[in-house]
């Protein structure tokens, strides 16, 4: 079972760093900040000249213990 969640279905509610899966296929860790108290959502990056958006996410998981 996955645990990505689609941005169209669903957007984190608070701020952090997420696990997320972008356009291009590419795996890479994102932090989005709270404004005005609502978590903003993922802006378009861009990589070697293309923009590529987030299209999953998950939360991190637990480190070591």
């Amino acid at each position: 079972m996955s645990d990505w969640i689609s941005v169209n279905d669903e957007m984190p509610e608070e701020e952090g760093i997420y696990l997320c899966y972008f356009s291009d296929k590419s795996i890479e860790t994102y932090g989005i900040e709270n404004v005005y108290g609502q978590a903003m959502g993922f802006e378009p990056v861009e990589v070697l000249g293309e923009q590529v958006s987030v299209t999953h996410w998950q939360n991190l998981p637990e480190g070591p213990k």
